[in-house]
Formats: structure tokens, C-alpha cells, sequence
């Protein structure tokens, strides 16, 4: 288990994608297959939830879309559109 320092040091090192991603990791308890098939339908700002599809037994559940990153995201969902 990392301490939050070395979390802190670990998301200095990492930029753009593959920060947010961590960071969505690590604030929503997300296992990493789990976060790397996010879809944008997958994402609920105004309740500030992450449905999670297809996890163990076939179920989904819900967990909590980190504030700190709604922000980013956002900017990186306008990115990509245009």
C-alpha cells in the first residue's frame, strides 16, 4: 500500500490521459479493466456517479465519480469531440 505522499509523487509524474486515468483509479476504487473500459455513458456528472458495467458475476454497480476530477474530465470529453 502506498503512502499519500508517494501517491501524491506518482500523479506529478503522470500528465494528461494517463494522470486522469490513475487518478480516477485510485479516487473511485476502480479495478484497472474496470477503469480502462469506461465509456462516456458510463459516467454521471449531475449525481456525480460511475456506473460500472459486466464487473464479477455479470452485475453492475455504482460508485462515486471523484469531484476533483469532473473538472478534467469535462476539458478531456471537449478535447476529444472537437
Amino acid at each position: 500500500m502506498l503512502t499519500r505522499a508517494e501517491v501524491q509523487a506518482l500523479f506529478q509524474h503522470l500528465s494528461g490521459v494517463y494522470q486522469i486515468v490513475i487518478k480516477l483509479l485510485y479516487g473511485s476504487g476502480l479495478r484497472l479493466n474496470e477503469g480502462l473500459q469506461l465509456r462516456i455513458k458510463d459516467l454521471d456528472f449531475a449525481q456525480r456517479q460511475i456506473v460500472v458495467r459486466d464487473v464479477k458475476g455479470n452485475e453492475s454497480r455504482v460508485t462515486m465519480l471523484p469531484t476533483s476530477l469532473i473538472e478534467s474530465l469535462t476539458q478531456h470529453l471537449q478535447r476529444v469531440k472537437q
